[in-house]
């Protein structure tokens, strides 16, 4: 009798461990590996009111699990470009051609059931439920990279199957961004107008205007400062720079646009 209820008492905390923390072990396991669904090419891309991004048929924001801003933050910049910030790390895109976009779905291998979900409204509940990833993965030919992940929950009824069964508008599912700078470009034009006009880095910007129109090299404006709060119009002192894609260094300056 005790063995049995011993043994009873064991089902018991293994089912409850089970039932608590397997959305845990789930996301666990998804760092080690998912399941794809689909992947596509982007070609187009559009900004709505400053926290959703438009692409590939669907829409994101950039809004955390608690719908507050997350700290991906997304501007829109010179010539139509979009500038991208996330933990100090910046990304500039149009996007441009050489440009490599793509737009991946995946799924959890594991599920995790969900026997106290109750609806009371609809008396529609998931006796399941597994995360649905969304990824954007942007690639530049100066070897800037950007990687954006969402994540959303599906869950399982008897009579639907899985729901939603995919992602067309998504609200609050950022999870995280990682961005890649081209810290050579930088470097290059940070040395180069130190050399030539004797600039200190805190007395410009820099900002990336995409790849030249002959594909040779990135275009990246220097903004000086006094441009910013001058009166009267004019190029003033702000220049453009050509940074070669094959020498990773200042070609030559261009006319400023």
């Amino acid at each position: 009798m005790r063995t049995t209820l011993l043994y009873g008492l064991a089902a018991i905390v293994t089912v409850s461990v089970w039932v608590f923390a397997a959305r845990s072990i789930s996301i666990l396991l998804d760092r080690i590996q998912t399941r794809q669904l689909t992947s596509q090419p982007v070609t187009q891309f559009r900004l709505d009111g400053g926290h959703t991004l438009e692409f590939a048929g669907v829409r994101h924001s950039i809004l955390n699990a608690q719908y507050l801003p997350s700290e991906l933050s997304i501007k829109l910049a010179a010539n139509n470009r979009f500038a991208f910030t996330y933990k100090g790390a910046h990304f500039s895109g149009g996007p441009d051609p050489g440009d490599t976009l793509t737009y991946t779905t995946e799924q959890s291998y594991m599920s995790w059931p969900t026997p106290f979900a109750m609806n009371f409204m609809t008396g529609y509940a998931y006796s399941w439920e597994r995360h649905l990833y969304c990824r954007l993965a942007w690639i530049k030919r100066s070897g800037a990279t950007m990687h954006i992940v969402w994540r959303y929950e599906q869950g399982f009824h008897n009579i639907d199957g899985w729901r939603p069964e995919k992602i067309e508008s998504g609200m609050a599912g950022f999870q995280s961004a990682t961005i890649t700078e081209a810290t050579d470009f930088d470097s290059a034009a940070h040395a180069y107008l130190k050399r030539t006009k004797g600039w200190a880095t805190a007395s410009y910007e820099l900002e990336d205007r995409g790849p030249a129109p002959d594909a040779t090299g990135e275009i990246i404006a220097a903004i000086h400062h006094d441009d910013q709060t001058a009166k009267a119009p004019g190029p003033g002192l702000s220049v453009q720079l050509l940074l070669d894609y094959k020498s990773r260094q200042v070609a030559r300056e261009i006319d400023f646009q």
